[in-house]
């Protein structure tokens, strides 16, 4: 019989099913062998990704066993490549850098071909000092209350211990005035201010000026600026700098901007990563502008305010004011260095804001406590409004004025209450002070002697 002739005969009419069948399944085949050695490099690709990772954030946990006075190291060491030892196709590297009054670790982690990189803010573990609600610097003064006043957690008061008085006639009407134990102190009990971090920040902030690049005018920064225009440059410019933009506009670092005027960032501006902007003048930030990751310092007043949002560090030699709605966000450091002369006391920290504000608030001055009899003016203190709700830490070496909400520890030289014509010491009224409400431990910048408990205050997967 013919070829043509079997084709036609019913004995091979299975032939192409079966051969349909035969490439289905060879297609089947090979698709399950391509996908399991798909599968496989995307496992690997995972793994390494990982492994990468962890190396990486072992770079930061070397670097803080170093710091913390192991190997031969300690708290001032500063490597800018150090490496972890490593076996096969990895590796670790990593490096500690002054960032205002925190650390600043950077480390890689590469595993074959792939990278990560992570960086973590560090600073120091808060001890049992700060676990109290109210640490009164001067046991001279009872704690006076009055009106609805309440303090939930332990307070360190002198041997007067906590009074109940009254205010315009009106008494206090509080089911308790502290919800803790009262502890009493003779003699000051109060922790040793060391500013050497800032002090340190002081002298990168000099050495970045003499490097970088002088512009002898004004200098705006707009939407048509490039994202990057600030990434890895130095400049100093003479007069004044405007950073602004009408749509939501990202500019980012690492870099530094100088100022001999004053520094304005408004509209949607958002600033972020490891920027650095110091002004000889004012600062001021507004509009719904968001700064993350960044230095704000100034020798005069900096002001937050309208609804922008700040997670940074935020330096003064002057005030500190934030107000409307701004926002400040933890892990944010807000530091001013008062300063006592003419017999009079300058430097404010001032909370007026309609919103919550997270974080630590400093306000220093070794030179204040030998001069405060001798004042006629005391604006040294750090002040938190009726509206404000505060959440973290507050340390103050003179004056402190509560109004508002504080959810943490206040540790003051005295409390600040002003009655025209009267100034009533370590007076509390219509405030409220509540330890229990911080649930997480924040992590305290790096202004105390001795070597501390180091901790990790942020940290950030950067690619």
């Amino acid at each position: 019989m013919s070829l043509r002739g079997r084709l036609r005969d019913p004995n091979g009419s299975a032939l192409l099913p079966v051969l349909a069948v035969l490439l289905v399944i060879s297609l089947i085949f090979t698709s399950i062998v391509f996908y399991g050695a798909w599968h496989k490099l995307k496992a690997q690709r995972v793994y390494l990704k990982i492994k990468a990772e962890y190396l990486a954030e072992a770079g930061v946990n070397r670097a803080i066993w170093y710091l913390s006075g192991n190997g031969g190291k300690d708290i001032h060491w500063r490597p800018s490549n150090e490496s972890v030892e490593t076996t096969g196709n990895s590796s670790c590297s990593f490096s500690v850098s002054n960032w205002g009054g925190y650390l600043l670790v950077e480390s890689a982690g590469k595993a074959g071909a792939v990278q990560r990189r992570v960086r973590a803010l560090i600073g120091q573990k808060p001890d049992d000092y700060f676990n109290r609600a109210i640490n009164l610097g001067d046991p001279a003064y009872p704690l006076v209350v009055t009106g609805s006043n309440r303090i939930v957690g332990d307070v360190l008061v002198g041997p007067a211990g906590v009074l109940e008085g009254k205010y315009k006639g009106e008494g206090f009407f509080g089911p308790k005035a502290v919800i803790g134990n009262i502890l009493s102190q003779s003699n000051t009990e109060f922790p040793a201010i060391s500013d050497w971090m800032l002090e340190e920040f002081k002298k990168t902030v000099r050495v970045n000026r003499e490097n970088a690049i002088k512009q002898d005018c004004a200098l705006t920064i707009d939407d048509h600026t490039e994202n990057d225009f600030l990434k890895s440059k130095k400049l100093s410019v003479s007069g004044n700098i405007v950073i602004t933009s009408q749509a939501e506009k990202l500019f980012y670092g690492p870099g530094f901007l100088h100022s001999e005027g004053n520094i304005t960032i408004s509209g949607n501006v958002n600033l972020d990563s490891n920027l650095i902007l110091v002004a000889e003048d004012g600062i001021s930030v507004t509009g719904q502008s968001q700064i993350r990751d960044c230095i704000l310092n100034s020798k005069s007043a900096i002001i937050l305010g309208d609804r922008c949002g700040v997670q940074g560090q935020i330096i003064s030699d002057g005030d500190i004011v934030v107000e409307y709605k701004a926002i400040v966000k933890y892990p944010s450091f807000l530091s001013v260095r008062g300063k006592a002369r003419d017999k009079k006391i300058e430097g404010e920290l001032s909370l007026q804001t309609q919103e919550l504000v997270e974080g630590i608030l400093l306000y220093y001055d070794d030179s204040i406590s030998n001069q405060l009899a001798l004042v006629r003016e005391n604006r040294g203190i750090i002040s938190v409004s009726k509206d404000t709700k505060f959440k973290g830490v507050i340390l103050s070496t003179n004056r402190t004025r509560q109004e508002g909400i504080v959810s943490g520890n206040i540790t003051t030289g005295t409390f600040y209450f002003s009655s025209p014509p009267t100034e009533h010491v370590n007076w509390l009224r219509n405030s409220l002070t509540d330890r229990t409400a911080l649930r997480r431990e924040m992590i305290l910048p790096l202004i105390f002697d001795g070597q501390p408990k180091l901790e990790i205050a942020d940290y950030r997967v950067l690619n």
